[in-house]
């Protein structure tokens, strides 16, 4: 989902001369966030989510990841959605570039989850 605050981001990543963006994400509040389902600059094809175990549970998320017309995926940070390192991995498989979209680091993080962050994956 992209909160309601992202909204100016998308506008500026839409407006790209060099890329082209398709952007996908819920239209239902996500643990109590207001979303941003897109508007008459910015089109948010919704996909599902639902609370459920680790990370919930999205649907429509495969489609973008098995389309051979994107050449990357740009995919939220959440170290706790476990569908999206599954995306991240067929991703990488498939030979797209993965990227996470996060906000970085907000306090000294554990040894094991800080290796994972730096580590410079193969691209």
């Amino acid at each position: 989902m992209f909160p309601h605050y992202r909204a100016p981001v998308l506008r500026a990543l839409s407006k790209s001369d060099r890329y082209h963006f398709d952007f996908f994400g819920s239209h239902e509040p996500v643990d109590g966030i207001e979303v941003f389902t897109g508007d008459d600059q910015v089109e948010v094809k919704p996909i599902g989510y639902r609370a459920k175990g680790v990370g919930g549970v999205m649907s429509g998320l495969w489609g973008p990841v098995f389309e051979r017309r994107y050449s990357a995926l740009i995919l939220i940070g959440n170290p706790h959605y476990l569908q999206t390192w599954m995306a991240a991995i067929i991703g990488r498989l498939t030979g797209k570039a993965v990227l996470f979209w996060a906000h970085g680091w907000l306090r000294r993080e554990p040894a094991p989850k800080a290796l994972i962050r730096t580590t410079p994956w193969p691209v």
